[in-house]
């Protein structure tokens, strides 16, 4: 599908479209045999990305979607019928301003009048596990996000991101040992499940779901990926590599020892030993890729496309 210029079309506003989920929700809308008019915001319409999207017919704003700028985000989202919305917790790794933004975000969406807000949300370890486990935060923001977009009354359709394949090695990396044996270690059992997904590739797919599939839309809550074990992972990376890897499970303490920033590596810490005694989502299973046009990319495709860097 060609990006839309056609009144008649719904416009799709995106934030963070120069990102990896925002990038992933216009590749699937430009795959879709319907037609849209797509407005992507970012802070900066000059950077290369954002004229690559210019090239292709999105409608480029540029505009600073902190919390004191609800009036820029009324203006972004004007004439909107479905707005995908995240924040980047990780530019700043402060729970208060992301819930601050999500909220803002929320507030500007009801004003304009959108058909369909579509949330990038995480689940609550917290609420999930009676409060033993609330120290993974910024689950908990994104969470106080979808909790406070009902309170509101929006139509709500949320879209959880699940453990991103781009992340297993970037940020918690492989280390070499002895007889180049890797090592891939972990305050979490080889058996505890997460749900992986490629987001560039899929993430997208399941947004583009919850506004064209019969049943979705509002009131959709959609758990994305395919569950995967730590310790399936890394056989399937050293069967795909020809490397030799091993997952070791250690203490929060070996954790968070080496980290150069011990409060993140606490905040990690804690998000891996909640995803094996509370789960990524709880009890709940990821939403059925019945929903998509296509199977999931798997992790030994990724991997083939994407093979990892290995330390010296």
């Amino acid at each position: 599908m060609v990006i839309s210029k056609e009144a008649s079309a719904p416009l799709v506003v995106v934030v963070g479209i120069t990102g990896k989920q925002g990038g992933s929700v216009v590749r699937a809308l430009k795959a879709s045999d319907r037609e849209y008019r797509i407005r992507g915001l970012t802070r900066d319409i000059t950077k290369p990305a954002a004229q690559v999207l210019i090239a292709e017919g999105v409608q480029m704003v540029g505009v600073s979607l902190t919390a004191d700028n609800e009036e820029g985000a009324r203006n972004a989202f004007q004439g909107a019928d479905i707005i995908f919305a995240v924040t980047n917790f990780n530019e700043h790794f402060d729970a208060t301003r992301e819930l601050s933004e999500g909220k803002m975000l929320v507030d500007a969406a009801k004003f304009v009048g959108v058909k369909l807000f579509i949330w990038s949300g995480l689940e609550s370890f917290k609420e999930f596990s009676d409060g033993r486990y609330p120290g993974v935060t910024f689950f908990e923001s994104k969470a106080a996000v979808s909790a406070y977009a009902r309170r509101v009354g929006i139509p709500l359709a949320v879209v959880v991101a699940g453990f991103y394949m781009t992340n297993i090695f970037d940020h918690f990396g492989l280390k070499r040992g002895p007889d180049e044996v890797y090592s891939f270690s972990l305050p979490a059992a080889p058996g505890t499940l997460v749900p992986f997904i490629d987001v560039e590739a899929d993430y997208g797919r399941y947004v583009r779901a919850a506004i064209e599939s019969p049943g979705l839309g509002a009131g959709a809550y959609i758990r994305t990926g395919g569950s995967i074990s730590f310790e399936d992972i890394i056989s399937q990376a050293a069967e795909v590599t020809g490397k030799k890897i091993v997952y070791n499970q250690i203490s929060r303490e070996a954790y968070i020892e080496p980290a150069a920033n011990k409060e993140i590596g606490n905040l990690f810490a804690n998000m891996f030993e909640a995803y094996e005694h509370v789960g990524y989502y709880g009890t709940d299973k990821p939403t059925s890729e019945d929903i998509l046009d296509g199977a999931l990319k798997s992790w030994v495709d990724f991997l083939k496309e994407n093979p990892p860097k290995f330390p010296a």
